[in-house]
């Protein structure tokens, strides 16, 4: 019976630590970031090598003919030598690198259903939700809504 007791008490300990990990880690992220992306998993799933400069914080993302360089802090992508602003700055946050999820996308030519279908067979169905068009999301795109 205390084996018991003991189990109970450690599956409670769990329950009530895991939310409070989620917690934290949510108030990490800066405010307007919710389409941030860890750069490597994204660039990698889409066919891209990623490298890391950790002297200059610059990161290099390569996919055939196309080079995209971003730098932590910094709100500007250089795409194949040509200065693209972004919305937010890349973040580096517990050793990952974030950056605008559609902006990096969209630039590696990445499908959306690709991506979606990636995320979800890791069961982070959360994020692919974004990948969820309007129009089977259960938004209205209708003015009057």
């Amino acid at each position: 019976m205390n084996n018991w007791k003991k189990l109970l008490l450690s599956l409670t300990f769990v329950g009530l630590i895991l939310p409070v990990t989620s917690i934290s880690e949510a108030a990490e992220k800066s405010a307007g970031s919710e389409n941030l992306v860890p750069i490597r998993e994204i660039a990698e799933k889409n066919g891209a090598e990623v490298s890391w400069q950790q002297k200059t914080g610059e990161i290099t993302i390569r996919k055939s003919e196309l080079t995209i360089v971003v730098k932590v802090g910094e709100k500007q992508a250089m795409v194949n030598g040509q200065a693209i602003s972004l919305d937010n700055p890349v973040q580096l946050t517990k050793g990952v690198t974030y950056m605008d999820g559609t902006f990096l996308s969209e630039t590696l030519k990445a499908e959306p259903e690709d991506i979606f279908i990636s995320l979800i067979s890791e069961g982070d169905g959360k994020e692919a939700a974004k990948y969820v068009h309007t129009s089977v999301s259960g938004e209205c795109c209708h003015p009057r809504c």
